[in-house]
Order: C-alpha cells, then sequence, then structure tokens
C-alpha cells in the first residue's frame, strides 16, 4: 500500500494545525455526525449532539433528545463527576471497551480507569477529553473507537483522520502521553467492511510508526479463521460484534499488558 502520510506530516502533529494542513495535502474530509449514510439508532447516536453547555440547550429549545439518549448523555456526566484521581492506564472508546467490565481487575497491578462508552463515534471523543480523560491524568491512553463510524458509512480515511485529530488534541493538553491504537476488529457484522478495516487499520499503523510514543495493536489474526476471511465465532457475543469475557481473557489481555508494563516502566524511569 503507498504511504497516505507523508513522514513530514506524520512527524510533525504535534498540534492542530500540522493535522489540518495533513488533511489538506491527503484530500481527506473528516466524519462526523452529519456524514453518516443511515441514521444510526437512538442508543448509538453521536455523543456530540448531546454534551451541551446549558446556554447552547437555551438557545435550541428543540432540543429534546430520546429517553435513551438522555440517559447516555447522564450517564457520560456522571462517569466525568466521579471518576477523579491520577491512573497510568486509561481506556477510551466505543463498547468494545466499555463492555470490558474486568479491565481493571485483569491489568492489574496498573492502576486502570475505563471511560469508554458504548455507541460512541470517533468525533464524541473530541469534546470528551477535558471532562473524562484530563481529570485520570492518564501516562497511557488505549484507544478504540471507529467501529461504529465504518458501520454507518465512515472510510477509512475519516476514521484515521478523526484518530489523528484526537491524538493531537490530546497531547497538546497531555504532551508526554502514550498514546495505544487497538486496531478495528473484524468479525462477522463487519462483513463486507473487511477491506475498510484493513486500509484504516494500516493508515493508523503507518501514522503511529512514524509518530513517537504511539503504539499500535492488532489482534485480528486471532479473531479470524486462517483464511482470514471468516470470524471465529466461539469467541463472539451472540450479536457477532462485541468480544466474549473469555475472549478479553484470551486475546485481549495479553495483547495489551505486556505493551502497557514496559510503557509504565519506561515512564516511571523517564520521570524518576
Amino acid at each position: 500500500m503507498p504511504s497516505r502520510i507523508s513522514k513530514e506530516g506524520a512527524l510533525n502533529l504535534s498540534g492542530l494545525v500540522s493535522v489540518r494542513q495533513w488533511m489538506a495535502r491527503s484530500c481527506i474530509k473528516p466524519f462526523t455526525s452529519h456524514s453518516l449514510t443511515n441514521r444510526a439508532p437512538s442508543h448509538c447516536r453521536p455523543l456530540s449532539r448531546f454534551v451541551k453547555s446549558a446556554q447552547e440547550r437555551a438557545k435550541s429549545p428543540s432540543f429534546s433528545p430520546g429517553l435513551s439518549c438522555r440517559a447516555l448523555h447522564s450517564s457520560v456526566m456522571s462517569m466525568a463527576a466521579q471518576r477523579k484521581g491520577k491512573v497510568e492506564v486509561l481506556l477510551v472508546g466505543s463498547s468494545i471497551f466499555g463492555m470490558w467490565e474486568k479491565a481493571a481487575e485483569q491489568l492489574a497491578p496498573l492502576s486502570v480507569a475505563n471511560v469508554a462508552i458504548n455507541g460512541s463515534f470517533t468525533t464524541d471523543h473530541f469534546g470528551l477529553i477535558g471532562p473524562l480523560v484530563l481529570p485520570r491524568r492518564p501516562s497511557i491512553v488505549v484507544y478504540y473507537c471507529g467501529s461504529n463510524d465504518i458501520s454507518y458509512g465512515a472510510t477509512a480515511e475519516q476514521v484515521a483522520h478523526n484518530f489523528v485529530e484526537y491524538s493531537s488534541r490530546l497531547r497538546l493538553a497531555l504532551p508526554d502521553v502514550r498514546i495505544i491504537y487497538l486496531g478495528v476488529l473484524k468479525c462477522a457484522d463487519k462483513y463486507g467492511k473487511f477491506e475498510i478495516i484493513d486500509t484504516t487499520n494500516a493508515i493508523v499503523k503507518e501514522f503511529c510508526d512514524a509518530t513517537a510514543h504511539h503504539y499500535f495493536v492488532d489482534i485480528n489474526s486471532q479473531l479470524l479463521h486462517p483464511n482470514g476471511e471468516t470470524a471465529k465465532d466461539e469467541l463472539f457475543e451472540d450479536d457477532n460484534l462485541h468480544l466474549l469475557p473469555t475472549t478479553y481473557t484470551a486475546v485481549v489481555v495479553p495483547a495489551l499488558k505486556p505493551l502497557l508494563t514496559k510503557l509504565c516502566e519506561d515512564v516511571s524511569q523517564t520521570s524518576a
């Protein structure tokens, strides 16, 4: 695959200006909630529509999300209010992490917090850095998001761009943070989308390989049969999308924990 990110662009993405320059050179349009080709069900519409200030809501009397959206918005605000204090590792993103209920236990003795939001899209997390990430002052952020974007029509370039944008915004606030990107997963629910997933992961891997303190982890080879075209159903929930608890134990933990442990040791030595 030809390089989609110039070396210059990848190495100089320390601020939003550089991201925009890279996007302009690449002729990529960011994927937003307005880009959806299909209307997402109310329980997984982008949160950015609902995380608004009181002043913005007052100016928009027609703003009236459904009950499930109100509950989702409430959970975000509740999470922001309750979860404080520094952690070594912070999980952010959508339901692949949101449903990992034993993450803190399985990644111990590292201190871990999970602020992933089920049903979220990549653009939702731009506005959640302040309320959900910064209060925890993480040394490492592990990011999984993009599956929902792809399901509702985003291109690989758009999903990759949104991660680069998120990374830039995060590093403006936490310049020394380490960022791990867990590649978009292949599953039976995504049949017909594997090429988009492959391209997304290839672009992001190239960016991570060329950017300091960024790391790419891909577990798809363990989720698929040897033909690379069909998922191992026994690793997934009945929805053919989410991982079983045993899959986190057998696949996700071994893929992430050694890297997390090493990075935490590196951070400790650097700050000593």
